[in-house]
């Protein structure tokens, strides 16, 4: 439920809602010169009964458009019914959140150590003796569904939202110079990879996208070969020499559970300040 929530959290702002009364405003009053509402006295108030059974009444006179009159009695500036609907979402959504996924703690990766979580960047760090491999990645726009599409005619299904972040490994053997490995996910999770006939078949989990060696820090004028020109059989070496670093199937199911928990506490995060955002006055 809380990845279908997730979803309509860009619908939420074609609904104009009153941050009053919570009733969908169906009539639109017209504007003075000056950019406020002018309205008529009439036999019936504009407004719907609240709660209490009370009406409230618009006098013919200026109201200015930046002030609202909340059911706190107070004036409220640059409150807009927009405003109120997308805040009084996200209070939900963050509820919905917090309790489907509470308690998760951040977990660890075998043979690896945090060493950097800088809002969406992270990296992973192993040291073999002089030589070490540091792991790179980044969460922003990392996470799909759990499951496949539903079947037309089948009811659409609460999902999981996991994180499949798109890595670079790179090799540093004590010196200046690194080969960087950047690997991705394939769309549909697994990479089949049959080999040559009569060769078991060898299915990864991920895939490598392309191979960069260079000194310093990495730029644009870095040549980098691309895996879909790669020769095969150095395409294999490169996973294998992965492989031995402890990039293998065991590292990679922990790098998404890692991801998932990650990205679910700065989604958490911010909707909380987007809350914040919105409910300044």
């Amino acid at each position: 439920m809380a990845g279908v929530m997730r979803k309509s959290l860009l619908s939420v702002a074609k609904r104009i809602v009153s941050p009053c009364s919570g009733q969908i405003l169906k009539s639109k009053l017209p504007m003075t010169p000056g950019g406020g509402i002018f309205t008529l006295n009439a036999p019936k108030s504009l407004w719907h009964l609240s709660s209490s059974g009370d009406v409230t009444t618009i006098s013919s006179r200026f109201v200015p458009a930046s002030h609202i009159v909340c059911g706190c009695r107070r004036r409220c500036q640059l409150h807009t019914e927009v405003d109120g609907a997308i805040s009084k979402f996200l209070d939900k959504e963050i509820k919905l959140e917090e309790t489907s996924k509470s308690n998760q703690k951040l977990p660890t990766i075998k043979g690896f150590e945090l060493s950097k979580s800088d809002g969406s960047d992270v990296e992973l760090v192993k040291q073999n003796g002089n030589e070490k491999v540091t792991v790179k990645f980044n969460v922003n726009a990392s996470v799909d569904s759990d499951h496949p599409p539903a079947v037309e005619g089948q009811s659409e299904e609460a999902t999981d939202m996991v994180s499949r972040p798109s890595f670079t490994v790179e090799l540093n053997k004590g010196d200046n110079q690194i080969l960087a490995v950047h690997c991705y996910f394939p769309e549909d999770g697994m990479v089949d990879d049959a080999g040559q006939e009569g060769t078991e078949s060898i299915e990864d989990l991920f895939e490598i996208q392309e191979v960069a060696l260079y000194s310093g820090e990495w730029s644009d004028s870095v040549y980098s070969l691309q895996a879909e020109t790669m020769d095969g059989n150095l395409y294999d070496l490169i996973m294998d020499m992965l492989d031995e670093r402890g990039i293998d199937d065991e590292f990679v199911n922990g790098l998404i559970e890692f991801s998932t928990v990650y990205e679910h506490g700065k989604y958490i995060g911010f909707l909380k300040n987007m809350k914040s955002f919105v409910e300044k006055n």
